[in-house]
């Protein structure tokens, strides 16, 4: 069989399962994409893309182009739900083609290219994400399409004002989706700038206006609206997530990230990689190269910058709902891609007809397959353990929290206040009360007044909120995960009553 058949079995293969198992998961959707449902309803309904109508506004959501897509979707009679789900699939499916796009316009062979998009298809995460209700997987589709767009800008044959506007257009909508589009977009207009320094002066004028048109100026009317409208340009869950110096538990996060997903194909590619790599050493008469471009580099060094960068945020923050690594997964396929490249390269050169044909050199690739697979293993390894968080993350969701949002809304008057210990989504959303949320996410009192517990308990029992949802470690007493800021434990809450316990 042909290496053009046997890749076009594998794609189709892994097509398959994916379809497969997306058909069969959970349909899960986590706590916190009923945080941005509730900012689009309101957006929807009130035209204020705010916690709650009526108060100071304040921005809870990760990226304004989510709600927003929701809210256009609410204003046409659909909920925001299964468009989100839907807006997921179908992110899933396109990363996919973007990231197969992107390593065969790299001129990676049709077998490494299929085997880069079978470990994307095949990782249990994707499906999770696909399905959760957030940006997750809109925001992966859109860096590695961004990505892909910058390549295309570097070939002097396909280059020009049309790929750069294709370029800076797919940098303003992954800004739009998350905060760490930012750096994406910041890394990527400059690798271009410097490439067009080097090829062409004259272009670069052209380049700078369209820049200007096409990304700094949407940008900048965005953030005035971002200040005129919230009075800061950094949203407020920067300030609930930030932590004072470096966080153990999200480098410890980052490091299981790691060694789940990324640690078996990363020394895979890095043995087919520095194999012909050192022999370069000793032949450097008859292998000149190891087949990576300036442009290669360009691109690779935006890559794991971006992911530094983000790595280096994410460990000064703490990752309030990294259910399934949500945070990491965006940059994996870009990563992949990376890998791909590396691998064909080094592939190449070390089975060189008449170099790379001695027994070790072909013992050196099969052990690079083997660590590979191992990592194809692994996904269906961890697959199970996804099912069975998505199935029990949904139970919690229509169990416990929406019933306990129906409960209050039949149960409370709408003018009351509603005090939230954590879990602030779908209670939120459902109840449609007014609500001080306790997890700092969506309140910037809580979340940049730097008060103290007993301060920060005021501040909550100071809006005479008409009920509290505690959620408790213990079915049969108040055991709420911050101590110091039970309300249990505050002579103030002996007034209230308690009037019904959910749980799944």
């Amino acid at each position: 069989m042909s290496e053009k058949r046997i890749a076009n079995v594998l794609i189709c293969l892994s097509v398959m399962f994916a379809g497969v198992v997306l058909f069969l998961f959970p349909h899960r959707t986590v706590d916190d994409a009923f945080i941005t449902y509730r900012y689009a309803d309101n957006l929807a309904r009130h035209g204020a893309l705010t916690w709650n109508v009526g108060e100071p506004a304040v921005e809870g959501y990760t990226g304004v182009a989510l709600p927003v897509l929701l809210a256009a979707a609410g204003k046409v009679g659909l909920t925001p739900d299964p468009v989100s789900k839907a807006i997921g699939v179908v992110s899933y499916g396109l990363c996919a083609l973007f990231l197969y796009l992107l390593v065969r316009y790299m001129r990676v062979r049709r077998l490494i290219a299929a085997i880069t998009v079978a470990l994307y298809l095949t990782m249990p995460l994707q499906f999770t994400h696909a399905l959760a209700g957030l940006e997750t997987m809109l925001f992966a589709c859109g860096a590695t399409g961004a990505v892909l767009a910058l390549l295309r800008c570097f070939d002097p044959d396909l280059g020009g004002s049309r790929s750069e506007i294709t370029l800076l257009v797919a940098l303003l909508v992954t800004c739009l989706v998350r905060p760490e589009g930012l750096a994406l977009a910041g890394l990527a207009v400059a690798s271009l700038l410097v490439h067009t320094l080097i090829t062409d002066r004259s272009r670069v004028l052209p380049y700078l206006l369209r820049l200007m048109l096409f990304l700094v100026l949407p940008l900048s009317a965005y953030f005035f609206w971002k200040w005129s409208y919230y009075g800061s340009l950094l949203p407020n869950s920067y300030y609930a997530k930030l932590f004072d110096g470096i966080n153990p538990v999200s480098v410890g996060w980052m490091e299981d990230f790691w060694h789940r997903y990324m640690s078996f194909v990363t020394v895979g590619c890095g043995i087919l990689w520095f194999w012909p790599m050192a022999r370069v050493l000793k032949q450097q008469d008859r292998i000149k190269k190891l087949g990576l471009t300036f442009n290669n580099l360009l691109w690779i060094g935006v890559i794991l910058a971006v992911m530094v960068a983000s790595g280096c945020q994410y460990a000064r923050s703490y990752l309030y709902m990294n259910y399934s690594f949500r945070f990491f997964v965006p940059f994996y396929p870009m990563y992949l891609a990376v890998l791909g490249l590396l691998a064909d390269r080094g592939f190449d050169r070390t089975l060189i007809p008449g170099i790379g044909t001695r027994w070790y050199d072909k013992l050196v690739v099969g052990l690079a397959v083997l660590i590979i697979s191992i990592q194809c293993y692994r996904h269906m390894e961890h697959l199970p353990g996804e099912f069975g968080s998505a199935r029990s993350g949904q139970q919690l969701i229509e169990k416990e929290l929406a019933a306990a949002g129906q409960y209050l809304k039949e149960t409370l008057p709408g003018t009351e206040w509603l005090a939230v210990c954590i879990d602030a989504g779908a209670i939120p959303y459902y109840s449609q009360l007014k609500t001080i949320d306790m997890g700092n996410l969506n309140d910037p009192t809580l979340a940049r007044g730097q008060l103290t517990d007993e301060e920060a308990l005021d501040y909550v029992f100071g809006h005479r909120p008409g009920a509290w949802t505690i959620t408790s470690r213990s079915a049969d007493s108040l055991v709420y995960p911050r101590s110091a800021m039970s309300p249990a434990n505050d002579p103030r809450f002996d007034k209230y009553v308690l009037t019904e316990v959910f749980r799944p």
